[in-house]
Parts: C-alpha cells; structure tokens; sequence
C-alpha cells in the first residue's frame, strides 16, 4: 500500500517485550515486592471477571445520582420529579465491551494496590539475588498479566494499529511543543542545580 509503512509484530517479539518490561521492573524491585504483586494479579484475575456485571447496577446508579445532583435535582422545587427524571437517563455502562471495561479496570485497580503495598511494606532490593528473583517473578507477573489482557485486546485474528505517522511528525516540530520541551529542561537544569547546591552545604 502506498504511504504506508507495515511493522509485523508476531506475538512472541510481543510476549517478549512484555516479559523483558516486568522482567526489568522486578529486577530494580525485588523478590518480595514482585511476589505481592504476583498475589495481586491473581486476585485481579480471580475477581475482576464477575465484578464487572456484579458493578453494572451500581455503576449505573451511582452515575445517575451524580447527574442528578449535577443537574441541580438536590436544589430543585421538586426533588422528587428530578429524580425521576434522572433515573430514565440510560446507564453509563450497557454493553459487553463497557462491562468488559469494568471488569479490566477493577483488575488494574486490584494490581496496583498490591503493586503499592509492596512499595511500602518491603525495602527497595539491594542483594543481587534478591534482585535476580525479582527478575524471575516480575517475568511471571509480565505473562500473568498477558495471559489476562492480550485476550481481552487482541479478540480478533489480526490487530492493526494506525498511526499519522505525517501528523506525528509535525506535532513533534511546532514551536509551541519545542519550546515546551526546552522550558522543561531548563527548568530541570535549575532544580538539578539546586539540589546539588543542598546537598553540598549539608556537607
């Protein structure tokens, strides 16, 4: 096809980089924060797949009491008729895929309080075992989590990703965005120097 460049990813190039990304992240992390987060990918797996239809009502409700108060029903002359009025709005989440949404965001939110918890109950790794099985459980993780999402993305035989690589480019080049970047490195030049210049005094 003309004007446009084809990347073929196979899913093992996938899968590896996927593995290699949790592999690195246990790697600095270390065994005990990697298998908190082992146990929390778990639960998220266990738990998110009926949690989805079980949210539905709730979430439906909870988003037609929001526009309710929203649309100023708590003020009103009659409340009553507001609500009414409110409940017949549709639900935020009807379909499969907004209840398959539900269930995926219940699963990240179940992973990353692990993944927190396991920031604060456990030291940052030193040992380079400690820091070699976080390697090997962040690389477990990494397929946990691919075993549960891929299915969930990549439902179909073939999946294409399309980017303006045209537009791409010219986001990159306006003026407004490079100097964006060069106000952004300045000012970390300044906080580098700043920092330097405390840490030198309290020596």
């Amino acid at each position: 096809m003309s004007g446009v460049l084809t990347w073929t990813v196979n899913q093992y190039l996938l899968l590896g980089i996927t593995l290699a990304v949790f592999g690195f992240l246990g790697f600095r992390r270390g065994i005990n924060r990697e298998l908190l987060s082992m146990v929390g990918i778990g639960l998220g797996m266990v738990i998110s797949g009926n949690a989805g239809p079980a949210l539905q009502p709730q979430v439906n409700r909870f988003y037609r009491m929001f526009r309710f108060a929203v649309g100023g029903g708590l003020t009103s002359s009659d409340p009553a008729a507001a609500w009414t009025k409110a409940s017949q709005l549709p639900g935020i989440v009807t379909t499969s895929a907004q209840i398959q949404l539900l269930s995926l965001l219940v699963f990240i939110f179940i992973a990353l309080v692990f993944y927190f918890m396991g920031q604060r109950l456990f030291p940052t790794a030193k040992s380079v075992m400690v820091k070699f099985l976080g390697l090997l459980a962040g690389g477990i993780n990494g397929f946990l989590t691919s075993y549960y999402l891929f299915p969930l993305f990549l439902n179909e035989s073939r999946a294409v990703v399309v980017l303006p690589g045209e537009e791409v480019t010219t986001t990159l080049s306006t003026p407004d965005n490079i100097a964006l970047v060069a106000v952004f490195f300045v000012v970390v030049l300044i906080a580098f120097g700043l920092y330097s210049a405390g840490s030198s005094k309290k020596k």
